[in-house]
């Protein structure tokens, strides 16, 4: 992570992605194949990024392993 964000959990679902936007930076060699491993996801915005981040630094495989699932009313 490269910039800090405000918690995203307190923010209204909409402004997730944008507040997350270029948070992410990745060093690979090209071809790199990559799990993320995160505890927890609402809306998928940190995984997207990240996942951007991932395959803008050469992965040729980015995948995603998210331990529980936060539903929110």
């Amino acid at each position: 992570k490269i910039k800090n964000t405000k918690e995203l959990k307190t923010l209204p679902r909409e402004e997730r992605q944008g507040e997350i936007k270029d948070s992410f930076s990745a060093s690979l060699n090209a071809g790199d194949r990559v799990c993320i491993v995160d505890d927890v996801t609402a809306s998928g915005a940190t995984l997207s990024e990240m996942a951007s981040a991932l395959k803008n630094a050469g992965a040729s495989y980015a995948c995603a392993v998210v331990v529980a699932v936060y539903l929110h009313s």
